[in-house]
């Protein structure tokens, strides 16, 4: 009860008595361009939403932000080894300010920060990442995330696309050398499909710079095993994966292929297609109408114009503070806008909270995170649907490549929504499929490996039923006609 006063006179003196709450944003990352979550990326998406928080808000609250890089050369994973070393040194020297978060891009790092902002009882906002521990609140109670791409969504929606076919048994292909994006949505989906009862799946993880050749191999065992491949890989590996199914006439419309598009940019290869043109690439054209590509739909709500002025200033920052030069033809992640998100989500809530002057204790991290559940924030980057653990959902699409009408052209054209808060898969459009007819069987009449014992067996199987229903189907007409006789005869 006296804590609760106290902190309604502190609201109450912030507000009332000229002396602005004041917060402290902590970032830390790394440059380089290893994964688009390094702050050579995001980093101008999160100095942006600071700048823009201290004018909307100047007044209310003040904000310093300190940004904590690693030493020069480190990545994604060896910021792992000392990040928490970075982030606690600087915690415990820092100045004092009436409410402390921690917003990071987020990479392999996250977890360790998590439990100290944990143990620290502080808001922890991750804007490119997150993990499976992020929806436990018990080692998770303060972490909210606003990416658009995070692995258990991402898992459940390539689930709810096999199971709107009932493909069954399931091929993954995991390219180490990709994205760790790419390596632990295999990885969850692999999780997922382990708690179904009824499913079968095999992973396989492959490293295509130090074996390049290892597609045929893959397409060997596949061929055998399945009839669906979720290959999670950059698209330039794909294409080269789907080239080599395409010589060993697995494109035919028996097979589907299902990729992941992240991002529009050189680092993850582009299955916009936006480094290379399928209808002038003579080799991967055939295997086209065999892939389904899953991806995330464009924010609702997004101030597109905002945007476009946005992405130029990001651009312009990279190179000007984060040594990076963005490449000609090379577009903005989605990850700068979802770490813009993320101080502009925070910033969002706190000035609603401290606007009811509730008393709220702005040193608990573990309510404050509850503030954030079940509720859709809008942003000038967007919509963000945050939901009962803080874990952001955005339209996931499924994409299928077209042929136009008037013309011989291949277009990538959306097939599939799944809306933020839904659960169902909703048609856009008739997919194209390989073979002319519809989606590929779950599994061929004959077995996967074409045997011709075991299709002979299924084959009279099927005969010997055919015989047993036809028979008693006589036997029946006999009875009635016999029946029918008797009673004339009686008559």
């Amino acid at each position: 009860m006296h804590q609760r006063l106290l902190c309604a006179f502190m609201i109450y003196f912030w507000l009332d008595l000229g002396s602005p709450f004041s917060v402290d944003i902590i970032t830390l990352g790394f440059y380089g361009t290893s994964t688009s979550s390094s702050l050579s990326y995001t980093g101008p998406g999160i100095d942006t939403a600071v700048r823009d928080a201290k004018v909307t808000y100047r007044g209310v609250f003040n904000i310093t932000h300190t940004v904590l890089r690693g030493a020069p050369g480190m990545d994604c994973l060896t910021i792992s080894f000392d990040g928490d070393a970075l982030m606690g040194k600087y915690f415990y020297n820092r100045q004092q300010h009436d409410m402390t978060v921690i917003i990071v891009p987020g990479c392999v790092e996250a977890p360790a920060i998590n439990k100290l902002a944990s143990q620290w009882n502080v808001l922890f906002i991750t804007g490119a990442t997150t993990y499976d521990s992020q929806r436990d609140k018990v080692q998770s109670p303060t972490w909210i995330t606003t990416t658009p791409l995070n692995y258990p969504t991402i898992s459940a929606f390539c689930w709810t696309l096999l199971k709107s076919y009932n493909w069954t048994t399931v091929y993954i292909a995991s390219n180490a050398m990709s994205s760790p994006l790419y390596q632990g949505v295999a990885m969850a989906l692999s999780r997922l499909l382990s708690q179904v009862s009824g499913i079968q799946h095999t992973v396989r993880e492959f490293n295509s710079v130090k074996n390049p050749d290892y597609y045929d191999e893959l397409l060997n065992e596949f061929r055998i095993m399945s009839r669906v491949c979720a290959f999670f890989g950059h698209a330039a590996e794909l294409r080269k994966f789907l080239i080599q199914a395409v010589s060993k006439s697995m494109t035919n419309g028996d097979f589907i292929y299902i990729g992941l598009e992240t991002f529009h940019n050189s680092l993850y290869g582009g299955l916009s297609w936006n480094t290379f043109d399928p209808n002038k690439d003579d080799m991967l054209r055939p295997a086209l109408r065999s892939v389904l590509i899953l991806t995330v739909a464009e924010p609702a709500n997004k101030n597109i114009t905002a945007v476009k002025m946005f992405e130029k200033e990001w651009i312009m920052l990279s190179s000007d503070r984060y040594n990076y030069t963005y490449g000609e033809h090379e577009l903005v992640s989605p990850y700068v806008s979802s770490s813009y998100a993320a101080v502009a989500v925070f910033t969002k809530v706190l000035n609603e909270t401290l606007a009811l002057r509730d008393g709220f204790d702005p040193t608990d991290g573990r309510a404050f995170a509850q503030k954030f559940r079940n509720q859709t924030l809008t942003t000038v980057v967007g919509d963000v649907y945050l939901d009962s653990v803080g874990e952001r959902h955005a339209d996931l699409l499924v994409r299928a490549f077209h042929q136009d009408d008037d013309s011989s052209n291949m277009t990538l054209t959306d097939v599939k929504v799944l809306s933020a808060s839904g659960s169902k898969l909703v048609r856009l459009q008739p997919i194209q499929w390989a073979n002319g007819i519809g989606p590929p069987a779950n599994e061929p009449p004959c077995g996967y490996v074409a045997d011709p014992r075991s299709c002979l067996s299924r084959t009279h199987h099927t005969v010997l039923v055919a015989a047993i229903l036809s028979c008693s189907f006589l036997i029946i007409i006999l009875i009635v006609t016999l029946c029918v006789g008797l009673r004339l005869v009686t008559l």
